[in-house]
């Protein structure tokens, strides 16, 4: 079985930046002192989705791909004596469908200035009504009944640390709808909106564009 793990640009885990993954290669710390529980030392973590995995990690992540076998199991990650990485998927994976969207848009946030996280917020709070309300309500119940849920929140995350503390509030807003516009005709999730949603990132930054959303 193929599992996942989230790591550093540098291939080092987020754990402990001194330890390493290398691609083809098998993996397996010292010492390890017999327990049987999921953390501990001598005890390697991955999960069997990447949207589990990246919980664990901050943006910006590499996802590899590793096999092994656990000898623990929790709900969303599994305990490894060793493991043996195989390769590695495009760190968009974890956010859904509309996962190439997303990053574009979370890179794009890690590089909002002052001028623009100030015109952001006053956008948003001008957008922020009923219909902004009624709008979030309806992208969230779409997430929850297409089993969505988890990508929108990584996308959340990953957009919440790319702004930093300008706008996390906003690109972590637009990043989670971005990651369910593919759900526009679904479980009562509209193209107005998406159109509601996200028109304050829209007005100020335009990328990726609303009609790329709604293609």
């Amino acid at each position: 079985m193929t599992y996942y793990k989230a790591v550093r640009p540098d291939l080092s885990s987020f754990h402990d930046p001194s330890f390493f993954y290398t691609v083809g290669k098998r993996v397996r710390p010292q010492p390890y002192d017999g327990h049987r529980e999921l953390c501990g030392p001598g005890v390697l973590h991955a999960s069997e989705r990447p949207e589990d995995a990246v919980r664990y990690a901050r943006w910006p992540w590499r996802i590899l791909t590793v096999e092994g076998k656990p000898f623990v199991t929790q709900s969303d990650k599994c305990g490894f004596r060793q493991l043996t990485v195989v390769g590695e998927v495009a760190r968009h994976v974890p956010f859904g469908p509309r996962g190439v969207l997303v990053e574009r848009l979370v890179v794009r946030a890690e590089a909002l200035t002052r001028a623009e996280a100030t015109e952001l917020h006053a956008a948003r709070y001008v957008a922020w009504d009923a219909a902004w309300t009624a709008a979030g309500d309806a992208a969230r119940d779409a997430a929850w009944a297409a089993a969505r849920a988890a990508a929108r929140y990584v996308a959340w995350d990953a957009a919440w640390t790319a702004a930093g503390d300008a706008a996390w509030d906003v690109a972590r807003d637009a990043a989670g709808y971005v990651a369910v516009s593919d759900l526009i005709g679904q479980h009562g999730l509209t193209e107005q909106h998406i159109r509601t949603l996200y028109q304050p990132w829209q007005q100020v930054i335009g990328e990726p564009d609303i009609e790329e959303l709604l293609a």
